[in-house]
Formats: structure tokens, sequence, C-alpha cells
């Protein structure tokens, strides 16, 4: 209890001091933006078996981003839903459900050349990913919950006023979790939505990359319009590796790559 009250504290005290103006004099923008992509899901969730489950469905995301010279914000909620198959199941009969909320800040901390920026900062948010494997388990909902607080790198290349390339690498180094146990009794799933949101935050646990290894790498090409309008094409990676120890393994690959509308 003591370890995840401290990281709750933790991270109320790093969007605090994030949020607070640095310089309340520097001119930056304010944007908000819609994003839609195609995104290939696939997991190999081991409590159930360890059989690979792939889909690609549309995703969906919508922001809002603050940019200034010397600092980048941003708050996003990106949400996939795909539908699985694997080789013994080609109907795509199980589902998979993944909101995740993050919120980002980094500072510049060097300017490679006249193009080139780098920005360090931090990045904090919920991850939820719930999946029900149809045709394999009709009473089980399978999940990996994760509160995290990580570490954020942003590169931009930026050659003219109109356009700019990002890379972005952030990773979770401390993050509560809640997984299904190794035995997972059959015909215990309750329909009601109170006690789906109970159980995915059943058990929560504070780990680090030892047990919750995550990688996100996001790469990104806007170009502006107008001054009130730019778009993105972008490309997003994620990998994650579970291994907490009341809990068989997960593994968790997307891809998603897609369009960004920026207003």
């Amino acid at each position: 209890m003591r370890a995840q009250t401290s990281f709750i504290l933790i991270t109320i005290l790093f969007i605090l001091k994030t949020v607070i103006p640095q310089n309340q004099f520097e001119s930056g923008s304010k944007d908000f933006g819609f994003t839609i992509g195609l995104n290939e899901y696939q997991v190999r969730e081991i409590v159930l078996n360890n059989i690979r489950h792939r889909g690609m469905m549309p995703a969906l995301a919508f922001s809002y981003e603050r940019s200034k010279e010397i600092s980048r914000q941003r708050l996003e909620f990106f949400l996939i839903v795909n539908m699985l198959k694997s080789r013994y199941d080609p109907d795509r009969s199980s589902v998979v459900i993944n909101p995740s909320i993050n919120y980002r800040y980094a500072r510049k901390v060097k300017n490679i050349d006249q193009d080139f920026k780098l920005f360090l900062g931090g990045i904090t948010g919920l991850n939820s990913h719930g999946a029900f494997f149809d045709n394999w388990d009709d009473s089980h909902l399978y999940w990996l919950t994760s509160y995290s607080l990580g570490i954020d790198a942003i590169l931009t290349y930026q050659k003219s006023e109109k356009s700019f390339f990002f890379l972005e690498i952030n990773s979770p180094v401390l993050a509560l979790i809640s997984r299904p146990s190794t035995r997972f009794l059959y015909k215990t799933v309750n329909p009601k939505f109170s006690w789906i949101v109970s159980e995915y935050h059943k058990n929560l646990r504070l780990t680090s990359i030892h047990e919750h290894f995550v990688l996100n790498l996001d790469l990104e090409y806007r170009f502006r319009y107008s001054k009130k309008f730019m778009q993105g094409i972008f490309w997003r990676f994620r990998y994650v590796k579970n291994s907490m120890s009341y809990s068989k393994n997960i593994h968790i690959l997307t891809h998603t790559l897609g369009l960004t509308f920026i207003f």
C-alpha cells in the first residue's frame, strides 16, 4: 500500500510541476488534434494459451498539444478496438478493447544543429488492455491495466516553417499493474460494468521494467496549410511484455499507420 501511495504522489508532483508555466511570456501554439489510423494488433495471452491472436481495424485518437520553443506538452486519448483471429479461430470472433490516456511533457535540452532539436522529459498515463476470446473460453475476460510514469524523448527536424518531422520514444519506469491470476477460474465473469472496472483494478501492484517492459515509438511528418490547420502522417509502434509473478506472461505488439488533423 505504501508503494502504491508513493507512486500516486510522485505522479501528481510530476503533473503539477509540468503544468505550471515555466515562462509565462514565451510564445507558442495550442492545438487540438483528431487522428484516424489503421491498427494491427497482435497478442499472446499465456493465461489463456500460447497462441498468437491478431487483427487489423481502424483506431481513433484525440489530443491537445502546447508547443513552445523550449517545451512540448501533449494530452492524448487513444482508442483501439480490434477483432482478433488465430490459426484455430479464423472467424475473428475474439475482441480486444485498448483505451489509453497519456500526458507528456518535454523540454529542449539541445540544438543538435540548425534543423535538429532534442527534447527530454516524462510521460504518465493509463493503458488498459481487455480481451475476450469467444471460441476459446466463453466466460472469461483477460486484462492488463497499467498506470505508469516514465521517460520521454523527442527529436525534431524542421527545414521550413510549413513542415517538420519528429521522432518520439518513451517507456515506463514505474507502473501500477493489474493482471488475472495464473489460476483463473472458469465462469467467473459478471457482465455488469462496475464488476468489470473493479476486476480491471484488482490486486494492483507496483513494479518496474523487470516485470513490465513497454516501448512506444512515434514517427510523424506534419505540414501546415495555414496558421490554424496542420495535417500529419504518422506511424506508431508499441511493444509490451508483462511478467508479473502472480500471473503468466502477456506479449502485445501493435502498429498503427494513419492521419492526424490539427486545428
